[in-house]
């Protein structure tokens, strides 16, 4: 029933394929079932690179991924790399009518709808290169509109940053507090810390910090790509690149010592901490990531062992870049908030009233 289809080549995006010219993939005819419409279907399943232990693998059959203009891996939208439910949502207000992907409910409607030859929701947009623009060009001028009418629009912003920030704190508290005991010293020996960037630096290996959770490991490698313009930076046989989104850090190791005294000279952007130590700065989007020489190098093991120490060693990050930048983050506890809440306002004027010179003199700053 799929014997034509199968036999074409997969249809795998660009970010699950990674940045090897070369890849091996494994066939197995007739191997899975489609996670949408239940048919077998041949699988592929490959590693992006020789010393990777993730192995990718085929979900869906390709006349599914084709219907719907989706990546058979990641299941995302072939050309945005975005969810099929917000890329409909999206096309669905730019175009002002209802073009949302129908999927069928019960396994023989799956099965019958996975025949027709057909583009279903969005795919009739984003299959089409200037149809994809179109609409891209379309929200943009809603977007600039919605920007100019809207004069709030820096205070907004302000207040949503704030929130987030102060649920950031929040979680960090509670992860301080449970993660008190943890000892992580040796994993903080072994980072170097105390190394400075320096422009006549000669090693192939670097430290990364400050890596917002938000940011993908694929966007930091184009971004290395980018700014060296050079797409083969990598080493094949090793870990080039590893971020560890629990521990916000991560290493980075090229493939010959010129690549990394190139990758220093293209550095624009530095930092100097308070023990006159150097950072060198990557800016990916509107975050930055600072950047240590690490002559020892590093492994997989280097950011923890498990997700407790990769907290831990969050934690211990954070404290080090506010000192780095002479932010102090002043958090309140949840027993401050609610010991503070225990008080009325009249109890607290009488005792003021009553006591006033003797809780002055006892006064400690």
């Amino acid at each position: 029933m799929n014997d034509e289809i199968n036999e074409l080549p997969p249809k795998i995006c660009e970010q699950c394929l990674g940045n090897e010219t070369n890849i091996r993939m494994t066939k197995i005819p007739q191997g899975s079932e489609c996670k949408i419409c239940t048919l077998p279907f041949t699988l592929y399943h490959f590693k992006t690179s020789k010393r990777s232990s993730n192995l990718i693998k085929t979900l869906i059959c390709q006349r599914c991924a084709t219907q719907r203009n989706i990546c058979q891996c990641c299941m995302l939208d072939s050309r945005w790399h975005i969810p099929i439910q917000l890329r409909d949502h999206l096309i669905s207000i730019v175009n002002e009518e209802n073009v949302i992907t129908e999927e069928a409910k019960n396994d023989m409607m799956k099965r019958f709808l996975s025949l027709k030859d057909v583009k279903l929701g969005g795919a009739q947009i984003t299959s089409d290169a200037s149809e994809a623009d179109n609409i891209i060009d379309k929200l943009k001028s809603i977007l600039l509109r919605a920007t100019s009418d809207n004069s709030n629009l820096p205070l907004q912003r302000q207040k949503v940053t704030a929130v987030n920030q102060n649920e950031h704190d929040t979680n960090d508290v509670k992860n301080i507090e449970k993660y008190a005991s943890l000892d992580i010293s040796y994993l903080l020996k072994k980072l170097p810390l105390n190394e400075s960037f320096s422009r006549n630096a000669s090693t192939r290996s670097y430290f990364l910090y400050n890596i917002d959770t938000s940011i993908p490991e694929w966007k930091i490698s184009d971004a290395i790509s980018q700014l060296l313009d050079v797409k083969k930076w990598s080493d094949g046989n090793s870990l080039s690149l590893i971020v560890n989104h629990k521990a916000r850090c991560g290493g980075l190791r090229f493939q010959s010592n010129e690549l990394g005294e190139k990758f220093v000279s293209k550095i624009s952007d530095t930092l100097s901490t308070p023990k006159d130590l150097k950072r060198g700065i990557l800016p990916i989007e509107r975050f930055k990531i600072f950047i240590i020489p690490w002559t020892s190098g590093f492994s997989a093991a280097s950011f923890g062992a498990n997700v407790a120490e990769n907290i831990k060693l969050s934690l211990s990050l954070n404290k080090l870049i506010q000192l780095e930048l002479g932010v102090h983050s002043f958090v309140k506890s949840a027993d401050n908030s609610k010991k503070g809440k225990t008080k009325t306002p009249k109890k607290v004027h009488k005792l003021k009233a009553k006591k006033s010179k003797s809780r002055a003199n006892k006064l400690i700053l």
